[in-house]
């Protein structure tokens, strides 16, 4: 299960491939988690990946034919191009990291690691006195 895990954790990890619709790698990941967890909640986040990732797919597909040929198409489909891409990607970060954390937890491994940034510190700043 693990590298079953891990191989549908890889493929989702980059958004750009040769054919933004072809999808076998991601169906042979995901009808090999069918075939080894009876979690449905893994099952579920490994569905949602699977989608996403498609759509993340044709969505950079879809923004890089906006940037390359600028003349052809009009500016406001640019910039809906390059917001539905902004938003497959946000989508596909989630999901993915929800598939992560269930799978790990399936596996008995606790959660990602937070890659989040640290907390800013607040600088020492003038104060006010009251009177």
């Amino acid at each position: 299960r693990q590298r079953a895990y891990a191989t549908m954790a890889r493929i989702t990890k980059g958004m750009k491939v040769e054919d933004p619709l072809e999808i076998q790698d991601l169906a042979e990941a995901h009808s090999e988690i069918e075939m080894l967890t009876e979690d449905p909640q893994v099952l579920g986040a490994a569905g949602q990946v699977l989608y996403a990732a498609h759509m993340a797919r044709q969505a950079v597909a879809q923004k890089e034919a906006a940037i390359e040929d600028e003349s052809a198409m009009h500016p406001a489909q640019r910039t809906l191009a390059i917001r539905k891409f902004n938003v497959a990607k946000e989508e596909l970060d989630q999901y993915r990291t929800d598939f992560i954390n269930l799978a790990r937890k399936e596996l008995g491994l606790g959660p990602r690691p937070s890659l989040a940034s640290p907390e800013p510190e607040e600088l020492p700043g003038p104060t006010s006195k009251d009177p």
